[in-house]
């Protein structure tokens, strides 16, 4: 929980989409997906990695995914 302050937002000029391997697990953190990007998420089978994650709306959130979260997994955290 320490490291998860010195996360920080990010401004994306393309789709974010385009940073993803389909091809290896992932989970993508995100407050929202833009109509293009959920598309491509259904496209490759993926929209279940996305994580709904708006701390404005659900501080715990995170806290929360984190108990629930199976372990152990090999992922890549965008």
């Amino acid at each position: 929980m320490q490291l998860m302050a010195g996360v920080r937002p990010t401004r994306w000029s393309f789709a974010k989409t385009q940073a993803i391997d389909f091809s290896r697990p992932f989970l993508w953190f995100d407050d929202q997906l833009v109509v293009h990007e959920r598309i491509e998420l259904i496209k490759n089978n993926a929209l279940e990695n996305w994580i709904e994650v708006n701390l404005a709306k659900d501080e715990n959130r995170l806290a929360d995914f984190l108990v629930r979260f199976p372990q152990p997994a090999n992922y890549v955290f965008f």
